[in-house]
């Protein structure tokens, strides 16, 4: 019982001056209810510890894949910015300059007269 109550201890990082490992004396008064409480009590709580403390760690490392996918990301974007802009050169533009002009001299609008035209009657 000793042994489980120090493990506990330890694993709840009690302090040692305010939580002392109970005398032999002690020991002996715990009855046998109260024994077997504490020897599933302890190693439950001791075990929940144990998986608080695996959550913690992998709560960081999921922080840290998350960050690092954020940089991954931005690089992402950098290099398909950086490639967009060295494939499209100006010779590969021009013809496109050029037949955008073309299109835009073969539509026209009319010019506005000036004065609002009555609509016309059905005949």
């Amino acid at each position: 019982m000793a042994e489980i109550s120090s493990e506990t201890m330890n694993s709840l990082q009690l302090n040692p001056d305010l939580f002392q490992d109970p005398s032999p004396h002690a020991l002996q008064t715990i009855t046998a209810g109260e024994g077997f409480t504490l020897s599933i009590l302890c190693p439950t709580v001791s075990g929940g510890v144990a998986i608080t403390t695996q959550l913690h760690t992998v709560t960081n490392q999921r922080a840290k894949i998350c960050k690092q996918n954020q940089e991954l990301w931005r690089s992402l974007h950098d290099l398909s910015s950086n490639v967009a802009n060295e494939l499209a050169t100006h010779l590969d533009i021009g013809p496109l300059q050029s037949a955008l002009r073309n299109l835009s001299q073969c539509v026209t609008a009319p010019a506005p007269s000036g004065r609002p035209t009555a609509p016309t009657a059905p005949p």
